[in-house]
């Protein structure tokens, strides 16, 4: 299996959205605020920034879709996710949904945001693996429409900014992908060289919220520091992000004993929580070994 670039300010962004999102989580579940919402959506919103600018940049030819290109982001994305749903829900079973197994069968489908019981069951942070997926599968197609004009990404502002306003100006995540639309679509017009076009747009995801605007900005920061001397600190963390995404709350829950391993305390809740976690990356690394190769 041929081995990602490591992109140093790449790999910086992916740190420090993973490091908004469980900064949000760790300060609400201290003192629930929804005055600290921003602080996860920046994270979120980076984080889909990045995943349109990295996938455009390794395939800047990938404009038509494929069932071995879906294959293969799926896998990517199910390698970590499915070991992680198992870990959580066999660690903490009964705290972290009430649906039972079908909670863990709904997010094997990718349906959880389907049920009431199951949108934000066993991990709730997990919600953004939705809108992935969904720009997975459109990936090919808005690549070759960003290619064909540079307003297309102006259109993608636009879309964003009416469903965002729909939703209103306190909503800050969202099952659907047009509520991303914004962030993925910039982040394709940047590695494409639309550099004016894609920052004059992002002008316009000051209507919804003036918040909104932020991540733009902190990609455009990051983009033009140096992080090469962090550089394989940066790799460890950015290879494994999604791990971070995905076990952050269990490992948080465990330490504020808001979540027991089957009535143990807080010590051995975090042991455990600490140990599935090295198990879910030895088991990702082993799935995507096992069929990504060439």
């Amino acid at each position: 299996m041929a081995q990602e670039t490591r992109v140093a300010w790449i790999d910086a962004g992916r740190a420090l959205a993973a490091a908004l999102v469980v900064a949000f989580h760790v300060l609400y579940e201290l003192a629930p605020s929804a005055d600290l919402r921003p602080i996860g959506f920046f994270g979120a919103s980076l984080f889909f920034i990045l995943s349109g600018y990295s996938l455009a940049s390794r395939y800047q030819d990938t404009v038509s879709f494929s069932f071995d290109w879906l294959k293969r982001r799926w896998i990517r994305i199910a390698a970590v996710y499915y070991p992680a749903l198992v870990a959580v829900y066999a660690l903490f079973p009964t705290q972290v949904t009430h649906a039972g197994p079908f909670a863990v069968v709904t997010h094997f489908l990718f349906i959880d945001f389907l049920f009431p019981d199951t949108e934000y069951a066993i991990i709730s942070p997990a919600w953004f693996i939705i809108p992935l997926m969904a720009f997975y599968v459109a990936f090919p197609y808005l690549n070759r429409l960003v290619r064909w004009s540079r307003w297309v990404v102006t259109a993608a502002f636009i879309i964003t900014a009416i469903f965002r306003i729909s939703a209103g100006p306190a909503v800050y995540t969202s099952f659907s992908p047009l509520f991303f639309l914004a962030e993925f679509c910039f982040g394709i017009g940047i590695a494409r060289g639309q550099k004016m076009p894609a920052y004059a747009s992002a002008i316009i995801s000051l209507l919804p919220n003036p918040l909104m605007i932020a991540p733009f900005a902190i990609f455009a920061v990051l983009s033009v520091l140096d992080f090469r001397l962090l550089g394989p600190a940066l790799a460890a963390i950015g290879a494994h992000s999604l791990e971070i995404f995905l076990l952050h709350e269990a490992l948080m829950k465990a330490a504020l004993g808001r979540w027991s391993f089957y009535g143990e305390g807080v010590a051995v809740s975090v042991a455990a929580t600490v140990g599935a976690f090295f198990l879910v990356l030895a088991a990702s690394s082993e799935l995507s070994r096992r069929f990504l190769k060439h």
